[in-house]
């Protein structure tokens, strides 16, 4: 297995389902898929405007609170959630709560990853960064890498959480901020950086992926690291969306969302979570019935791997032996 497989999720085959072995055996005994690694937006507020951004038309003064979010953990924690990755929504960092937060998560036994634009990480403590297991750098065409260089310096200098790059190719590529980007990536041993096409205006972007890395390419630019993401290529949904039950979106709102893909799952987006399968006050309910989201409404799926093999993780299986 490629060791940058095991950073992503989307479009890719659930490797990490097999290696954990007691989800499989919620799944294939039990026959029960627990919300082992829940996605949390704890704020819609932002202090960019980043023209890709997936959530721009949400109510951006929308915060859960501190003790609410403590709660919905709390719940999630006896149901057998063991990760959660703290994202957006807004810019996560901007929780008026952000550092006890982290603290109160980590006080619970559950492993996290953050995911933030990059230019408020000195308002995490040094202790609280060593409580991440993992953070990404979200970057775009737009954005400028001096903006997160000094708040990203001393962050990834006082810990040893893995540290990685995201970033958003649009219509006009800045290979320039790329290239730096790629080459910070290598210089200070960051797990990888994934580039990844902009999936609103994929049909315009039909072969940008391959031409930036054939100009990497001829820049010299060690990309061994680089995960190249083309999300051009989708499928339908299905109505068994168990997905929904393994990595659950929370919304800053007290909504409950099926998965990260959420904001363009319907063939014209509104750039806000869609398709509601419940609230944080139904999470004992939801799951004690394994009630999963109907995804036969979802025009676009990138989660179709997992589908398919969580449903035969729980269905019954004759002649097991007979492999």
């Amino acid at each position: 297995m490629n060791e940058k497989e095991s950073y992503t999720a989307a479009s890719a085959f659930p490797v990490k389902v097999f290696f954990n072995k007691e989800l499989m055996k919620n799944l294939t005994e039990r026959k029960q898929i627990p919300p082992i690694h829940v996605q949390l937006n704890p704020t819609n507020r932002c202090n960019l405007n980043c023209p890709f951004c997936s959530c721009s038309a949400r109510d951006k003064k929308i915060e859960m609170p501190f003790e609410k979010i403590v709660d919905v953990m709390q719940k999630f924690k006896k149901l057998g959630c063991k990760s959660v990755t703290i994202t957006g929504g807004g810019e996560p960092l901007k929780h008026n709560h952000i550092d006890a937060l982290i603290w109160a998560i980590h006080e619970m036994g559950i492993e996290m990853g953050l995911v933030t634009n990059g230019t408020l990480l000195n308002r995490l403590s040094k202790k609280t960064i060593d409580m991440l297991r993992w953070c990404r750098i979200s970057l775009g065409d737009h954005r400028k890498f001096e903006e997160i260089e000094g708040p990203l310096k001393m962050a990834w200098l006082r810990g040893n959480t893995d540290w990685a790059f995201s970033y958003v190719v649009g219509e006009n590529p800045n290979l320039p901020l790329i290239q730096k980007m790629i080459e910070y990536a290598n210089e200070y041993d960051f797990t990888h950086v994934r580039l990844v096409n902009d999936i609103f205006i994929a049909n315009k972007l039909e072969g940008k992926m391959e031409a930036v890395k054939f100009v990497l390419k001829k820049l010299g630019v060690d990309d061994s690291k680089v995960i190249y993401q083309d999300r051009g290529t989708w499928t339908k949904g299905t109505k068994k969306c168990l997905i929904s039950l393994l990595k659950p979106v929370v919304g800053a709102n007290g909504k409950l969302y099926p998965c990260c893909g959420s904001q363009y799952m319907f063939k014209n987006p509104k750039r806000d979570y869609e398709g509601e399968m419940g609230s944080v006050d139904e999470i004992e309910e939801i799951w004690a019935n394994q009630r999963c989201f109907d995804g036969s409404k979802c025009d676009k799926c990138y989660y179709s791997h997992y589908n398919e093999l969580l449903d035969i993780l729980i269905s019954d299986i004759k002649h097991q032996k007979f492999v």
